[in-house]
């Protein structure tokens, strides 16, 4: 939870009011942010993703926000970690002031961003992530994760305002989700911006022509490779090519030097691992070129025991190597405007 709720007063979330977020199996669990740290509901106690999207505790989680309590969030939010929360008096959408003026907390509207984290399914198997490779093609996960994506074509695309694929493995190794964007006719939703997370070994210049419906839909493109060399990467990309990944990385760096897409982004996710390399990663993401550069904490999505996890977690002032870590950020090049810290903003104030 927040660990100082007073800095939060007077700011406001509008994802609480605007996102909502698929999870895996077994609960099929939907959140309305990643943050907040409990499930709205679940797709297999009630297919219909409305009605779980105004659920008494999406209600709660709204009301908390306009109480400026925000209770049910974690600190780690990267927005609060980045004290970049809006004031309630700068807020200018139409529908966002009717929500604060009246205190909504049951929404005439269906969600106006959905990502989609349903399906584990990836052609590698990074320790971070999980202990071996997923692909699902067949058997009960994978029709009730081809439920949800069609639900979120019949019932949610008109109101819909982005899509995001995906936090849970990568969209070109999902069958189910390769087919849901093939399927969009991108001409029938103008204002439809979609967001892919990919780990970029499957994003050639082949998987980018077969999503020709939606070219103009795709609004931004994250590659996660959490490594500058091929040595880390085949550390922490288990299966993966670096000298691949590169070269897509330059393709889609052209794609995006020509607009193709409004935001490019190599993504790293900061371990024990491979935080020695965070300056060489921001270099080779300046000689990519036209994409920003994104460090984030590494999380533990179970695959880690609780020692294991702080033997991870370099960013914790208790792991051996972590004046290393401070020491390493003192270099200029973190304060780049390309580079993004997120989460781990807070550091900077430490060197």
């Amino acid at each position: 939870m927040t660990k100082d709720l007073t800095k939060l007063k007077g700011r406001f979330c509008d994802k609480p009011f605007r996102d909502l977020i698929f999870y895996s199996a077994p609960n099929y669990e939907m959140r309305l942010c990643c943050w907040v740290f409990k499930e709205i509901g679940d797709f297999k106690s009630n297919e219909n993703i409305l009605e779980t999207w105004n659920s008494p505790f999406a209600q709660e989680v709204r009301k908390s926000i306009l109480e400026g309590k925000f209770e049910h969030c974690w600190d780690h939010c990267r927005h609060i970690g980045n004290d970049d929360l809006p004031k309630i008096e700068e807020i200018t959408e139409p529908y966002l002031l009717d929500i604060i003026e009246n205190k909504k907390t049951v929404l005439d509207y269906g969600p106006k961003s959905i990502q989609l984290n349903n399906d584990l399914s990836c052609n590698l198997s990074c320790p971070s992530c999980r202990t071996e490779k997923i692909m699902n093609v067949s058997g009960p996960d994978y029709l009730i994760n081809s439920k949800i994506t069609h639900q979120v074509l019949d019932m949610c695309l008109l109101d819909l305002e982005y899509l995001f694929i995906t936090g849970s493995g990568d969209p070109f190794a999902s069958k189910i989700y390769r087919d849901l964007l093939q399927k969009i006719d991108g001409s029938s939703f103008p204002k439809l911006k979609i967001r892919l997370f990919t780990n970029g070994v499957m994003f050639t210049e082949e998987a980018w022509k077969s999503l020709h419906l939606i070219h103009d839909n795709i609004d931004m493109v994250i590659v996660s490779l959490d490594a500058a060399t091929e040595e880390t990467y085949q550390k922490v990309r288990r299966g993966g090519h670096f000298l691949t990944v590169i070269d897509n990385l330059k393709m889609l760096s052209k794609l995006n030097q020509n607009r193709r897409f409004h935001h490019f982004e190599i993504a790293f996710v900061v371990q024990d691992t491979n935080f020695r390399e965070m300056k060489k990663f921001v270099e080779l993401g300046l000689e990519i070129g036209n994409c920003d550069i994104m460090f984030q904490r590494i999380w533990n999505w179970g695959t880690f025991s609780e020692s294991e996890f702080l033997n991870k977690a370099i960013y914790e002032p208790t792991h051996p190597n972590y004046l290393e870590f401070i020491e390493i950020l003192k270099d200029p090049i973190f304060k780049r405007p390309e580079v993004n810290l997120t989460n781990l903003n807070e550091f900077l104030n430490k060197v």
